[in-house]
């Protein structure tokens, strides 16, 4: 799978694991949203 747009993405060798978050501001404090959460193959 290719990235998704405008999401970081996050390589979790130990789970097996890649996740692609995005980092937003509200109220003076950074969110950060999981955006897709999928298995490594």
């Amino acid at each position: 799978m290719d990235g998704v747009p405008n999401a970081y993405e996050l390589n979790l060798v130990s789970d097996d694991v890649t996740i692609w978050y995005t980092i937003t501001s509200h109220e003076g404090a950074e969110v950060i949203t999981v955006q897709v959460v999928r298995p490594n193959l």
